[in-house]
């Protein structure tokens, strides 16, 4: 990604996407702002960029850092007709590790959180109740927490003009939208 237009070519493209919390991945905000950056350089003029991010204010505000969280997303359904249950812990570290805070010179640390999503696979119904440890996948990432308003910022300061936040009920996470100069 921080080499993008040297990897897809420069005004190749109509649109750029970033979705589903991929920009807070990113280890510092030099790091997301040069990723926008290369995004607006892959670009024709006038085209889009579409970032969407977890609204973390809302985490930022009610989460004791110390405590982890669970996040559930229920039961599904596989093509296979199997079922698997999921969810999500945040842990939240009690000191944040210098090697894993996003930050720019002169400001302050972004707090982060370890993500696990666990998917559980559950036995079928005529199975009983003789399972003992069903199987089950972990996959852990790391996440900074970038609000919303730094990323239209960012995306600002990468060359973006007529960046805003899309308010879409049916999206399950907020849009930020953003064109490159004609």
């Amino acid at each position: 990604m921080r080499e993008a237009a040297a990897l897809h070519g420069e005004g190749a493209y109509d649109l750029a996407i970033a979705y589903d919390n991929a920009i807070p991945h990113l280890p510092t905000l030099g790091d997301m702002r040069r990723v926008l950056q290369e995004m607006r350089r892959c670009l024709k003029p006038g085209g889009g960029c579409l970032v969407s991010v977890r609204d973390y204010v809302p985490v930022l505000a009610q989460q004791q850092q110390s405590a982890p969280a669970l996040q559930p997303y229920g039961v599904r359904k596989r093509s296979d007709g199997s079922e698997v249950a999921l969810f999500q812990v945040w842990r939240f570290p009690q000191e944040q590790d210098e090697t894993k805070v996003a930050r720019i010179e002169g400001e302050k640390p972004l707090p982060s959180y370890e993500l696990d999503l666990v998917e559980v696979e559950l036995p079928p119904m005529e199975a009983g109740s003789g399972v003992a440890h069903p199987p089950a996948t972990l996959c852990r990432a790391h996440y900074y927490m970038v609000t919303v308003q730094q990323l239209v910022e960012l995306m600002q300061e990468a060359g973006f003009v007529e960046v805003a936040r899309v308010n879409n009920p049916q999206a399950h996470q907020p849009i930020i939208v953003g064109t490159k100069p004609l």
